[in-house]
């Protein structure tokens, strides 16, 4: 989806808008906003707390506001206590994580199986729109995660 089709969905409310320092997040209702102690309006970036299966185990995508684009690790274990406050389910999904363990020629098929079909969270960061904009220029087609971006000028 092109920058300027997002642009008009948020302003027609059919996706979300969040003030931030460096412009506004777009982003779908349903993902939930975590701001425990974070004013979103003083923040340069946003992530998103994902898992892959999500839809398979019904877990929300949540998102957190942080001034730093790369932060430290306390910061991920951060994120994982605030959805542990927020959402009674979390501490369940995290469980249904599978590691991987070994080295690659000692993983086996029903192991891989496993893996693949289980929850696995990961913290990305939000693009901004010069982000989308340089890789649309290498793969017209691309499109951001699920139409969450940074938005300049709204």
């Amino acid at each position: 989806m092109e920058i300027k089709e997002i642009a008009e969905m948020a302003k027609r409310k059919e996706l979300r808008s969040i003030k931030m320092a460096s412009g506004h997040l777009i982003l779908p209702y349903s993902h939930i906003p975590v701001t425990t102690g974070v004013d979103p309006g003083a923040c340069e970036y946003a992530f998103i707390l994902h898992s892959e299966n999500s839809e398979k185990y019904h877990i929300p995508y949540f998102v957190f506001f942080h001034d730093e684009r790369y932060p430290s690790n306390k910061y991920y274990e951060e994120v994982f206590n605030q959805c542990r406050m927020i959402y009674e389910r979390f501490d369940q999904l995290r469980a249904l994580e599978v590691p991987l363990d070994g080295a690659h020629d000692q993983i086996t098929e029903s192991a891989l199986k496993l893996f693949f079909e289980a929850p696995r969270f990961g913290l990305y960061r939000v693009q901004t729109e010069r982000e989308v904009r340089k890789r649309q220029k290498n793969s017209p087609r691309y499109s951001p995660p699920n139409n969450v971006m940074i938005l300049h000028e709204f």
